[in-house]
């Protein structure tokens, strides 16, 4: 099936009909968990568990707020 569906949304300054029609067809998005708005540590670096904890025992030795820790890679 190689057809696609297109959509143009031209409503000149009428910035809350243009969302209301969008959401229409789009689905309401969800509201983000209020954590994902905080600070994010992701480093790509080879860590083991004893490494990763102390990593995370350093941000908050130093009073760092970390509110989302991801291993991007290895793991």
């Amino acid at each position: 099936h190689k057809e696609q569906d297109f959509y143009v949304f031209a409503y000149g300054t009428d910035y809350k009909q243009a969302v209301k029609d969008f959401l229409a067809i789009s689905g309401q998005t969800p509201m983000l968990p209020r954590y994902v708005l905080g600070n994010w540590w992701s480093r790509y670096y080879v860590y083991n568990e004893k490494s990763y904890l102390s990593l995370l025992d350093k941000f908050a030795e130093n009073s760092i707020p970390l509110t989302v820790a991801t291993i991007d890679m290895d793991w």
